[in-house]
């Protein structure tokens, strides 16, 4: 992560980076610990932006920040109103969707 650094230092310029989810469930994990790969990605950003399916429906996202040198700021709901992203104070930001429990017994 260092040539990150270096080369933030030397043009200004912010580091950006996007990182997948690993396999699975995320709902139950931190939301720092949703990343795929190694957890280095995770300790040496600054700031931290997850999005994380809503239980309403794809169209809804949970976000939550990890910020090191900013004030915490409450995780919150957006939903996809094409072209933008909408903040939708009704929905809770906890309510993130969950696997389906599979089909029921038969008999």
């Amino acid at each position: 992560m260092a040539i990150f650094d270096r080369l933030t230092e030397e043009t200004g310029a912010p580091e950006i980076h996007a990182e997948y989810y690993s396999k699975g469930n995320q709902a139950q994990k931190d939301s720092i610990d949703r990343g795929a790969g190694s957890g280095v990605w995770s300790r040496e950003a600054d700031a931290i932006i997850t999005m994380t399916k809503h239980e309403v429906g794809d169209d809804c996202l949970s976000i939550e920040t990890t910020l090191r040198s900013f004030p915490r700021i409450d995780p919150f709901v957006v939903r996809w109103s094409l072209p933008l992203f909408v903040r939708d104070p009704e929905l809770d930001p906890a309510d993130l969707k969950r696997p389906s429990k599979g089909r029921g017994p038969t008999y």
